[in-house]
């Protein structure tokens, strides 16, 4: 048998579906499985031992590229096109629903295709006020499938521990409790002031340090306001991190701290507790499921807007450090 499974778009919502990969791996355990995601993406499933075969689409790219290269772009859609008509799948699922992976459900040789949302010419499940991962269950729920354990999972190597241990060591912590900071997003909106993270560590227990994730265009301006506290010993790994690598130190942590962000996800997958930040996002549909988290948000006058670069209403801002002090306290069982 053959399937193939589609989720390609941001790499939170890709971890989304690694359950639910494993759940149809588990239900067809002889079936040729192939997934295909995002170029930036499938770092994640390199060592997935659910999936045969691994396709990768570079939408961003095409996304930016294709009004000043669109030879270029077509040519590679129909490069990808022409990998996925390849093999014939009994079943095809799009766990994405967007208009560019359904071109793929559309085009590829089916007997059977299911997606997420409201396509005509395919079997569909579409209930958007679900959280996330619970639409993908109801997704696999009409493929046939039964319902089944649906945590996230990433799978790592030899390679990451290695790695991270240095740079543990390196910086003389790895002994200590962990507080991870991941305070950057892709959206300005979703980003607690830094300033407020720098207050934040200064309420810290004694007995833990601080390692601050981000990108390497992020690392200058996290250093300017998180290094040299007086009181806690940071380390800023931000940009000298892979996706794994990222998922490695996130499973030694403590606590991870955090905004709606791709770390976030990587965190409640590594399960661990997170402290997590909302405001123009919605914690029912993204937010972590996991009973040990926390997520806070503006008391009042939020109203989940979703704009990704202005907040007219400032709602992060409304934020207290006090409040999220006493959440990692409570995650960390200090009085």
């Amino acid at each position: 048998m053959n399937i193939l499974l589609i989720k390609q778009t941001s790499l939170g919502d890709v971890l989304h579906a690694s359950g639910h990969i494993r759940r149809v791996r588990k239900y067809y355990p002889d079936a040729h499985l192939t997934l295909l995601t995002s170029v930036g993406a499938a770092d994640l499933f390199h060592y997935n031992p659910h999936i045969d075969e691994l396709i990768s689409f570079d939408r961003y790219w095409i996304k930016y590229q294709w009004f000043r290269h669109p030879i270029m772009c077509l040519r590679h859609g129909s490069e990808i096109m022409a990998k996925v008509r390849q093999r014939n799948y009994d079943l095809v699922i799009d766990l994405q629903g967007r208009w560019k992976t359904v071109l793929f459900l559309w085009g590829a040789r089916a007997k059977r295709r299911v997606v997420k949302g409201r396509w005509w010419f395919a079997t569909r499940f579409h209930q958007p006020e679900l959280h996330a991962i619970e639409e993908l269950d109801g997704v696999l729920g009409v493929a046939g499938l039964p319902r089944a354990d649906s945590q996230m999972e990433i799978h790592l190597s030899e390679k990451e521990v290695e790695f991270v241990n240095d740079q543990l060591g390196r910086a003389g912590i790895i002994d200590k409790r962990l507080v991870v900071l991941s305070p950057m997003s892709r959206w300005p909106t979703k980003n607690w002031a830094l300033q407020r993270y720098r207050e934040l560590c200064d309420a810290l227990p004694a007995d833990c340090a601080v390692v601050v994730t981000g990108t390497e265009a992020e690392r200058s301006v996290i250093s300017t306001h998180l290094t040299g506290l007086a009181t806690q010993q940071v380390v800023n790994l931000a940009g000298q991190l892979s996706l794994l690598q990222l998922a490695e130190l996130m499973g030694r942590a403590a606590v991870v701290i955090c905004g709606d962000s791709f770390p976030m996800h990587v965190a409640v997958a590594c399960s661990v507790p997170v402290v997590a930040l909302f405001a123009p996002t919605d914690e029912r549909r993204v937010g972590p499921l996991s009973s040990e988290s926390i997520v806070i948000r503006p008391e009042e006058g939020c109203d989940r807007c979703y704009r990704r670069r202005h907040c007219s209403n400032q709602c992060m801002t409304r934020i207290g450090v006090s409040k999220v002090s006493a959440a990692v306290k409570q995650v960390l069982g200090v009085a």
